[in-house]
């Protein structure tokens, strides 16, 4: 007997890695802050979703952009942190710029 499918509980596209692994892509977020679990969500989704409006490849890429983007604002917090901790006297941005720059050498 089929399954019902259940869009609120265990979409399929989170839900399709419980076949491989035992665990739901919840199982794995509720454990990460809001950046990294929203990454580490589009990333298993990707190529499981379908959207009316886009296509196969386009859903995969806007995921893989979205996870993309949540890792790039986690970086962008955690340089914030770093600029705090090291009581520099620059702004963040000539801070930055400077950090990038020996990190070069």
């Amino acid at each position: 007997m089929a399954q019902k499918k259940d869009n609120v509980n265990h979409p399929n596209h989170y839900t399709w890695i419980k076949e491989k692994c035992g665990i739901e892509v919840i199982d794995i977020t509720r454990h990460l802050d809001f950046d990294t679990g929203n990454a580490v969500k589009y990333l298993i989704r990707a190529g499981h979703k379908e959207e009316a409006d886009m296509s196969a490849l386009e859903k995969t890429i806007e995921d893989f952009e979205k996870a993309a983007w949540y890792v790039n604002d986690k970086i962008k917090m955690l340089l914030r942190d770093l600029y705090a901790q090291s009581g520099s006297e620059l702004t963040f941005e000539e801070w930055y710029r400077e950090r990038k720059e020996s990190r070069k050498k």
